[in-house]
């Protein structure tokens, strides 16, 4: 059955994209990360785009604190979305391989629902942080301001890395199964 998954056409694409999709990830988490220490003046004009909203050009250079916490959820989310892309590779290889059903599978897939996890309040935090820097560069005039900074206690992301971590538990399940055939065979 493994040699059927290995030529197939469906699972060698996949097999490109996602180890491709994991080096540009490396690549692109590199330049954030490196280009604003380079360059000073790149660090403190960021762009970030979430839930629809587009944010180019913000500025923390008058609030650091807001920066920071920017600047530290930023590269936990990276930290988290390398982390799911290379479970996610490991995870198509091992289909080349064999079975899909083995304790490693069911391992990878705990960590992306993790990571996820993260990954929705790191998120969460970037768009906070903008939020209130937009507070303070725009003040309200009167009555109700016009943006409003909230922390959710569950964000989307949430339900997808629970989606993730029952599908996990599923595998794992698919695990007791394999072993119960491999040893009846």
């Amino acid at each position: 059955m493994s040699g059927q998954v290995a030529d197939s056409r469906i699972y060698r694409v996949l097999k490109v994209c996602v180890g491709l999709g994991l080096w540009i990830g490396i690549l692109v988490a590199v330049l954030l990360v490196v280009l604003p220490i380079l360059f000073p003046s790149l660090g403190g004009h960021l762009g970030f785009t979430a839930e629809g909203f587009a944010f180019s050009g913000v500025d923390f250079t008058g609030t650091p604190q807001l920066g920071v916490l920017f600047y530290a959820s930023t590269v936990v989310m990276l930290g988290s979305t390398l982390v799911c892309l290379w479970m996610l590779r490991d995870l198509v290889y091992s289909l080349g391989k064999g079975t899909p059903f083995f304790l490693g599978n069911v391992k990878r897939l705990r960590i992306m629902g993790w990571a996820v996890c993260v990954l929705g309040y790191a998120r969460q935090n970037i768009g906070y942080a903008c939020a209130l820097n937009l507070l303070e560069r725009y003040p309200v005039d009167a009555g109700r301001p016009w943006v409003e900074a909230r922390l959710t206690l569950f964000p989307d992301q949430v339900l997808l890395a629970l989606c993730i971590l029952v599908l996990a538990e599923v595998f794992r399940l698919g695990c007791q199964l394999q072993s119960e055939h491999d040893q009846t065979v």
